[in-house]
This record gives structure tokens, C-alpha cells and sequence, in this order.
């Protein structure tokens, strides 16, 4: 019984590969590009900047928890970018039953798996472009 399911859920998968790629890999990257470009404009105007922190009372020197401003450069950014465009659909597949909706489960379950690996594939690829 457990191998009749297990097949008709890895056919279901596959006949759905297509919306799997897209959502999957396509919209992974588009996150990745916004995440990265909005990362980047946000270290250029200073918001990643530790001066909003610094405490008011009066002393002399900073306080022991001030630190200097952050600067990040284009590859943590990046970095950072690519483990923010990974996403849990742990939640989704949950709440979703393969008996009464095959293909949302299919597709939501495929677009995880994938979404996964382009992710660790972008943050090894970026990694390896920041040792160069």
C-alpha cells in the first residue's frame, strides 16, 4: 500500500515539474536579486550603521556595546541575500492533504525541495566568487 502512494505521489510530482521550476528556481532567484540589491542599498545609505544605537547617558566614551559603523561589502550582502531567499514550506505541506488536492501538494512540496537547493547552490556559488 505504501508503495502504490509513494508512486502516485512521485508521478504527480513529476507531471507537475514545470510550475515546480518555475516557482522553485525562478522566483528563488528574483528573491535573491531583490534581497541583494535591496542589502546593498541599504548599506550604502548607512542603515546598517550601529550609530542608532549608541546609548544617550552621559559618560565618558562610548558604551561597552557600541560598536563601529558596519560596513558590508557586495559579497556578504550577497551571502546574507542567499540564506534569506530560502523558505520553510514545512507549514504549507502540513496543512495541505495529498488525498484532497494532489497537485498543491505536489507543487508546493516541489517548489521547497527545489527552492532548497538553489539556495544552497547560490550561497556555495557566492561563497566561492568571494574567496577568488
Amino acid at each position: 500500500m505504501f508503495n502504490s502512494g509513494f508512486n502516485m505521489r512521485k508521478k504527480m510530482f513529476f507531471k507537475n515539474l514545470g510550475n515546480i521550476a518555475v516557482f522553485g528556481l525562478c522566483v528563488t532567484l528574483v528573491c535573491f536579486v531583490i534581497y541583494g540589491l535591496g542589502g546593498y542599498a541599504a548599506t550604502q545609505i548607512g542603515l546598517t550603521s550601529t550609530d542608532y544605537f549608541q546609548d544617550n547617558r552621559s559618560s565618558s566614551g562610548p558604551p561597552p556595546y557600541a560598536l563601529s559603523n558596519a560596513n558590508f561589502g557586495v559579497m556578504q550582502v550577497l551571502l546574507y541575500a542567499a540564506l534569506l531567499c530560502s523558505s520553510d514550506v514545512v507549514s504549507a505541506v502540513s496543512i495541505v492533504d495529498y488525498t484532497e488536492q494532489p497537485k498543491l501538494f505536489s507543487c508546493i512540496f516541489g517548489e521547497g525541495v527545489a527552492n532548497d537547493i538553489v539556495s544552497i547552490i547560490l550561497f556555495n556559488t557566492v561563497e566561492h566568487l568571494q574567496s577568488v
